[in-house]
């Protein structure tokens, strides 16, 4: 039999397969008969290949990505920032990433504000699993507050995901 020699290959082998090392030994040998195995994770057959960046130093809603219609979309990160001077008279409250799943408006996470205060903050998050958004809907940054006056806010949002080709397959 084939020795493997491949590090990354021996721990995906035992991550995915929940090995515990303390009780049991990871394979390290590989079969004589070559098997066809089909792959079920979407984790392992999808790699982003969808990477939407938006800025925005005005007031109002800020949208960050339009989803095609017929395509299913897959988020697999996202993250948003603001950067905004002590004399931005942007009201408390939150800004956030916002999508739609399953028809309703989700929140998925954001960054409390505090008016007239400098602020620098960023959230950003990784998905294993990819979160499914509606067909053709909008991936904004939504919130209680999203309308200033004077002084100077940077916000900025950011996505990656893929597109499913026949959703309905």
């Amino acid at each position: 039999m084939a020795q493997i020699h491949n590090s990354e290959l021996m721990k995906e082998l035992q991550t995915g397969a929940k090995i515990q090392i303390s009780r049991d030994k990871v394979p390290n040998e590989l079969a004589e008969k070559v098997v066809p195995v089909m792959e079920v994770s979407p984790k392992l057959l999808r790699r982003a290949d969808v990477v939407v960046t938006t800025n925005k130093t005005t007031t109002g809603t800020q949208t960050i990505a339009t989803l095609q219609a017929g395509k299913q979309f897959y988020i697999t990160a996202a993250g948003i920032d603001i950067i905004k001077d002590a004399a931005c008279d942007m009201g408390n409250g939150r800004v956030n990433i916002g999508l739609t799943i399953n028809g309703a408006s989700v929140g998925l996470f954001g960054i409390s504000v505090l008016t007239l205060t400098a602020q620098n903050s960023s959230q950003y998050a990784t998905f294993p699993t990819p979160i499914k958004v509606d067909i053709g809907s909008t991936i904004q940054i939504t919130g209680s507050v999203s309308t200033f006056t004077v002084g100077s806010c940077i916000r900025t949002g950011w996505i990656t995901g893929y597109y499913e080709e026949n959703p309905n397959a």
